[in-house]
């Protein structure tokens, strides 16, 4: 019989994704030319509206999630161009191993 999930555990490592993402994309630098954010603010807010349902402890659309982190999706366009690619893409194996996705039964 497997474990039920904690997901309390997985909330919290999706809200340290998210905070790091929010991190990110508030770096000055940043080149929002290769997405359809105009600018850091209008991509902060998509990523807080999701990390505002994982602070009330609610688990967000999964496909909400996915898209912001979806291959050359707006996210990883702007680590590309802003030289932060590397650092996405081990943020993005990261939310891989976030088991809110991936298993139903929540205890």
């Amino acid at each position: 019989m497997s474990k039920p999930i904690k997901r309390d555990n997985h909330l919290h490592e999706l809200k340290e994704i998210l905070l790091s993402v929010i991190g990110l994309l508030s770096l000055e630098d940043n080149d929002f030319s290769w997405s359809n954010w105009e600018t850091k603010d209008d991509a902060i807010t998509e990523v807080r509206i999701i990390l505002e349902l994982v602070q009330r402890k609610q688990v967000p659309p999964r496909l909400n999630v996915w898209i912001l982190f979806a291959p050359t999706a707006d996210l990883q366009e702007v680590s590309i161009s802003s030289g932060w690619g590397d650092t996405f893409l081990k943020l993005a194996v990261k939310l891989s191993t976030v088991k809110l996705f991936t298993e139903v039964a929540f205890k």
